[in-house]
């Protein structure tokens, strides 16, 4: 009954509060000057866009609520070709941050990779032999509070020594803060060297590695001089 009073009345659990609306409204993109006013609910693009993530159906199943599939499609790429998700996405990151007490910007950041499995038709896929899983590879960088930094998503042939280049392009100049680094056993230290921009405040840097504490012990780490280390 409940599931059916959300359907008729147009309201999802994925749609945006009014709190959360008035966060987000500001970091928009405004209309185009000296065209014709918009017409389009921005509000319900977002609840459209969140209603595809949430429930993993496809464009043309979104609900109608929301305005032609194809519109809300539409803002979808021309907000990921203009950086507007990445915005989003790094001003409530950095306000949770704030809110816990933090500086705006991490200077410690963690890096892991999993591959999962994937059907064999539709988009990029390849075969991780180490571990017997055929579709694609997600190389993630979070904060110490698990806050997405960046992610990276490729075929799962592809080893995490290129994997991390991916994944760490443009370090220094988002987060020009970041002096510690974090990896699982996997990756290795030696992988640091693949990333190593030269900058003057880098010095003192650190890196370390994440070994399996049920085999060697937990951590163990390395000082590393020069550039903010890598791995993965």
């Amino acid at each position: 009954m409940e599931s059916w009073s959300l359907m008729a009345s147009g309201s999802y659990p994925s749609d945006l509060s009014d709190r959360e609306w008035a966060l987000l409204e500001p970091l928009l993109p405004g209309a185009k000057p000296g065209g014709r006013p918009r017409s389009v609910n921005l509000r319900r693009i977002l609840n459209g866009v969140f209603y595809l993530l949430r429930t993993g159906c496809a464009w043309r199943y979104v609900p109608r609520e929301y305005g032609p599939w194809s519109t809300v499609y539409h803002y979808f790429c021309r907000w990921r070709r203009s950086g507007t998700w990445e915005g989003l996405h790094a001003a409530r990151r950095e306000r949770v941050r704030r809110e816990a007490g933090r500086e705006p910007t991490p200077s410690a950041a963690i890096i892991a990779s999993q591959s999962v499995k994937t059907t064999e038709q539709g988009g990029p896929h390849g075969d991780d032999g180490g571990k017997k899983v055929n579709g694609r590879k997600r190389h993630i960088r979070v904060d110490t509070l698990g806050l997405l930094l960046k992610v990276v998503v490729h075929p799962a042939n592809l080893q995490d020594r290129e994997g991390a280049k991916l994944v760490l392009a443009g370090l220094p100049r988002r987060f020009p803060r970041l002096r510690h680094l974090w990896a699982d056993q996997s990756s290795g230290l030696p992988a640091a060297a693949l990333w190593s921009p030269p900058t003057a405040s880098s010095s003192g840097s650190r890196c370390q590695r994440l070994s399996n504490p049920y085999r060697e012990g937990g951590w163990s780490s390395a000082r590393w001089r020069g550039p903010v280390a890598t791995a993965a």
